[in-house]
């Protein structure tokens, strides 16, 4: 993990004073063994708090008798998937300006030259969570907005707009941040401050290209879709331990079998999640046993979720989706080991059409931007019900207003509608959501994302449509890396499981169907069995009548019974209804996802007016004015 803070401001004592009272204390992170990291360069000071397992570099020239040198810093996997970046040498710092936004890899990077100007930029996706702030005289900026209430000069003021947008989709758009004037770091952009402290928004490499169109063959995709990912994993050669984050979906199963064809399996180890009667695990399972490799498991730990959600709040304020308590537990067997670990996060999105194809407007016959808001706000509240939980005037032409930067974004991306879904999807859902998952997890150990390097997306967005169909592309890499990996079955968070190739013995006892033989009989007594315990991994862990849930959610009706502007804490608690009665829904992901959210900005507002009560009773006993009874 990497909690990073950074401000710019020419009073030093003022500075050191707001980097000492955001120092997040270790226990809070949910870990231990991190390591704090400080960074100073004339009037710039960055403070990290890192993993071990996080890669962190330094390199600068010889100050001038200011103390101010050209430098430079980097927080992640800059460029490489591999530790130990060399980062060293007057060339490649000199290269680091055109290079600190929308590059490879999972990052963040700063760049000082000698004239005070800096730069400051994440990965191309903008995966890597930065927020920022400026006024006249100091720009605050960090991996959260909590941060910044360190410094005297920041006003912690609610953003209705935030609120409005997270409680549409279940996480901000366009940058959105908890309070107002800050925002968080889109793809595409990087900061710039000058010397006399402005900050400037430029435009950065964006992601998209189109380099894979002359690809037409079946043959000529697959094989440069295999050199691509085939070069990702020789790469990581150089790590003498590694993890490998399993489930027993597709995407993991893509991943597995790369691994086991670039690494030796002494050093490759799989963490598996979930219980021994989950789809999920057994498969996942049954690839580690083909492979030999040393496995650890643990189940979710369900009934840990209000200090999870706790931790989660307080270090993204909502900045992703507030969706999976069981990411606690994740982190905990990442920070077991902490040592880096590949996964299968993006697979779905970046090699399928599954999240583009709810875009589709079959009345029109083409792809539509209203279709694709209409399928991401399913996760929401609707216009009606928005009006009725925001008290404010306007909430219909903020959300007008929030659709409209949204549409206008659509068009940015791709050159027909099918890419620009694609890429839409990419930057908004999957990146808050996933890319948010990928954050959490880091805070066990550094990730490292195969399926989101720079070259494989331009690949897989170049593409023709057809190969992203159902994701087949996928598949035939699977069958061609590893065949044998293509008969063991994979889960598809379903009742049952499926193959990509099935094998003769289950051919041969699927035509076995008569009700007068045995083997029919054994499989209708499992098969009822089964219907009464839940297989399914994420219906069971995503569950909002679970233990964890019900703890946030009486927390959450505790929030709701007090004034907590900008919502209607009254049409709240009808919503949420009765902490001890169960919330009716149909699939536990989607349906359950805007309950959720509102827990979890309820829970943020009432935090916040907590501390701003305590700050002014602070301040009025400083003064020795008698306290508001507000």
């Amino acid at each position: 993990m990497a909690v990073i803070f950074g401000i710019r401001d020419s009073n030093q004592q003022r500075r050191e004073l707001c980097l000492a009272n955001a120092d997040c204390p270790v226990g809070q992170a949910g870990v231990s063994g991190l390591v704090r990291e400080c960074f100073h360069n004339g009037d710039v000071s960055v403070v990290t708090l890192r993993s071990a397992s996080t890669p962190y570099s330094e390199l600068r020239k010889t100050p001038d008798g200011n103390g101010v040198a050209e430098a430079a810093l980097v927080v992640g996997d800059f460029n490489s998937p591999m530790p130990g970046l060399d980062l060293h040498g007057a060339s490649r710092l000199s290269d680091m300006p055109s290079q600190v936004a929308g590059s490879d890899g999972y990052y963040f990077a700063l760049h000082c030259d000698a004239a005070g100007v800096v730069q400051m930029g994440v990965d191309f996706l903008s995966q890597f969570p930065l927020y920022y702030w400026s006024n006249e005289r100091v720009v605050l900026f960090g991996t959260s907005p909590e941060l910044f209430k360190s410094h005297p000069d920041f006003s912690a003021t609610i953003s209705v707009d935030f609120v409005v947008a997270t409680l549409m989709f279940s996480h901000p758009v366009s940058g959105l941040s908890l309070y107002q004037h800050v925002k968080s770091l889109q793809p595409g952009e990087r900061i710039r401050i000058d010397a006399d402290h402005t900050l400037a928004i430029e435009e950065a490499p964006k992601f998209f290209g189109e380099e894979a169109s002359n690809l037409v063959g079946t043959n000529n995709a697959l094989e440069a879709a295999d050199e691509c990912l085939h070069k990702y994993f020789k790469s990581l050669a150089g790590h003498s331990e590694i993890n490998l984050l399993m489930s027993g979906g597709l995407d993991s199963r893509l991943v597995a079998a790369y691994l086991s064809t670039s690494m030796d399996s002494t050093i490759v180890r799989a963490l598996l999640v979930g219980r021994r009667t989950d789809n999920d695990r057994a498969c996942a399972e049954r690839v580690t046993s083909k492979l030999g490799w040393d496995q650890a498991v643990m189940d979710a730990n369900l009934s840990s979720g209000l200090s999870h959600a706790e931790r989660v709040l307080k270090f993204e304020s909502m900045g992703g989706t507030f969706a999976d308590i069981a990411d606690g537990t994740m982190m905990q067997l990442l920070a077991r080991y902490n040592v880096p670990f590949v996964n299968g996060y993006f697979g779905d999105i970046v090699m399928g059409d599954r999240h583009v194809n709810v875009a589709w407007d079959a009345d029109k016959g083409a792809f539509s931007i209203d279709r694709l808001l209409s399928s991401m706000r399913r996760y929401g509240f609707s216009d009606g019900e928005l009006i009725s939980l925001v008290q404010c005037g306007d909430v219909a032409e903020r959300i007008e207003n929030i659709l409209g930067d949204l549409r206008k974004e659509w068009l940015e991306f791709g050159s027909d509608d099918w890419r620009r879904s694609w890429a839409f999807a990419l930057h908004n859902r999957q990146r808050h959501h996933v890319g948010r998952t990928v954050w959490r997890h880091s805070f066990g150990a550094w990730p490292l994302l195969p399926y989101v390097s720079r070259d494989f997306v331009s690949l897989m967005g170049g593409l023709p449509t057809t190969f992203l169909e159902g994701r087949s592309l996928q598949a035939d890499l699977v069958r061609l890396r590893s065949p044998a990996l293509a008969k063991i079955p994979l889960d598809n968070n379903g009742r049952k499981v499926y193959y990509l190739d099935k094998p003769l013995g289950v051919h041969i006892r699927e035509k076995l169907p008569s009700p007068v033989d045995w083997h029919w009989r054994i499989r209708e007594m499992v098969r009822r069995w089964e219907e009464r315990t839940e297989r399914r991994y994420y219906f069971r862990v995503y569950d909002i009548n679970s233990v964890g849930w019900s703890e946030i959610r009486k927390k959450s009706n505790e929030a709701v019974n007090r004034e907590i502007p900008p919502l209607n804490t009254r049409e709240a608690v009808r919503v949420l209804g009765d902490p001890e009665a169960r919330i009716p829904v149909g699939d536990s992901i989607p349906d359950s996802s805007r309950f959720k959210t509102l827990m979890g900005v309820s829970l943020l507002l009432a935090g916040n007016k907590l501390e701003a009560s305590k700050e002014a009773v602070k301040k009025t006993a400083l003064s020795g004015a008698q306290p508001s009874r507000d």
